[in-house]
């Protein structure tokens, strides 16, 4: 099996120049990317809140009902990945996008006009649908729009406005929801959703006609998704998603059961979100000195560095298993933020290296696979947090995810 050569030297100095070196119109597509990024991102956010409180409040949906939604909304972009791709992959993509973007916020609305519980949940399934082409088009667009000189220093900037929409994001809808109502939440989502719609709309279709691909990368842009890079990238995806969300999905139930208090939780992914954010900033100020460079190993440490922190985290619960200082817990979710916030930049740089001419079937496959990951996993977290207890789900992840990461490694050293 054929793989990508490796591109472990230092980017000459002309190419890692800092984006203010770049011509105007170029700066202007990659701002105007970022925004747009930035609000469709950010209604999403809110969309997710607005769209479970509702379904609690208005329609008074049970535990069940809620489950339904959650696995019904993630199933469109588990499903049609392979299409999705491929729609977006093509020389049209920005149309896609814009056509999906304003779909998407005409179905916000339309749940707004929801008879019953029933139809709510076809209409949350269709508006999933159309979101779940969001995240494939704003990755094509981005890898063809950004020099490969300023991958790094854009997905950290990207990265930034991700954590401030996760953090900020269902704090602002609930306090909509606290202040008015859960349509006002739903309503303010959809304007954000169009005034992306509006932003993307500014981007001239021919800026994001080709990806600025040369030299060596030019090979890999042809290159399917089929070969060794492709397969170590799927398999890092998979075995980091998997452990992160069978813990994340199951944190309230443990922070419950160990009779900590309600705030803690906010301060924990307060804690992750703060860390993930710094270490984005960072790394956009260090770009031009170190960039990225596309190699499995940027994306193996990071992700093995998060299985080592939730191991640490199985020993805070049962080293201070009587007190449970709230510090050292907060220390090492800020930690975990960052070590994230790295994983996350890694993957996108690694992404646009290795496929720039398949980024849409890759981004479509990448996005089925963590939808899946967010499907299955909390199922298995909660079948093992009601045999075990609290350390042992932490230890159990942590233990789990670094033997599936170090066999990859190996795997790929072997047949590389």
């Amino acid at each position: 099996m054929r793989s990508r050569p490796r591109r472990d030297s230092p980017v000459s100095h002309n190419e890692g120049r800092a984006l203010t070196s770049l011509d105007s119109v170029t700066k202007h597509h990659l701002r105007t990317l970022l925004l747009g990024d930035g609000l469709v991102s950010f209604g999403g956010w809110i969309d997710y809140i607005a769209i479970l409180t509702l379904s609690v409040f208005r329609w008074k949906a049970d535990s069940y009902g809620i489950a339904l939604i959650g696995a019904a909304t993630l199933l469109p972009g588990i499903l049609l990945a392979k299409p999705i791709g491929r729609l977006v992959n093509g020389h049209h993509v920005l149309h896609w996008l814009r056509a999906s973007l304003l779909l998407r916020t005409l179905c916000t609305g339309a749940l707004l006009l929801a008879g019953s519980l029933p139809v709510f949940i076809v209409l949350a399934v269709i508006r999933a649908l159309f979101n779940s082409m969001a995240i494939p088009g704003i990755t094509v667009l981005s890898a063809r729009a950004v020099p490969e000189s300023e991958r790094t220093r854009y997905y950290s900037v990207l990265n930034m406005l991700n954590s401030l929409a996760k953090m900020s994001g269902p704090a602002l809808g609930s306090a909509i929801a606290a202040l008015g109502s859960e349509e006002y939440t739903l309503m303010f989502s959809g304007m954000l959703t169009l005034a992306g719609l509006g932003v993307f709309c500014l981007i001239p279709a021919s800026s994001v006609a080709q990806s600025p691909v040369r030299g060596v990368e030019r090979a890999a842009s042809t290159e399917r998704l089929g070969g060794l890079n492709w397969y170590a990238y799927a398999a890092v995806m998979l075995v980091y998603f998997a452990t992160v969300f069978m813990v994340n999905n199951q944190l309230p139930v443990m922070l419950n059961t160990l009779q900590m208090n309600k705030g803690v939780l906010g301060m924990l992914v307060s804690a992750s979100g703060i860390g993930n954010f710094l270490y984005g900033f960072w790394s956009a100020k260090r770009s031009t000195r170190k960039p990225l460079t596309g190699i499995l190993s940027e994306l193996l440490l990071p992700a093995m560095g998060s299985m080592v922190f939730f191991m640490l985290i199985a020993g805070y619960f049962v080293v201070w298993s009587a007190s449970l200082p709230i510090e050292p817990l907060l220390v090492l979710f800020f930690l975990i933020g960052t070590f994230s916030a790295r994983f996350a930049i890694s993957a996108n740089v690694y992404l646009a290296t290795h496929f720039s001419g398949q980024l849409g079937p890759a981004s479509g496959q990448l996005q089925s696979v963590q939808n899946a990951a967010m499907l299955l996993a909390p199922f298995a977290g909660a079948f093992v947090l009601s045999h075990t207890s609290v350390w042992q789900l932490f230890l159990l992840s942590g233990v789990l995810g670094l033997l599936g990461l170090s066999s990859i490694r190996l795997w790929v050293a072997r047949v590389a």
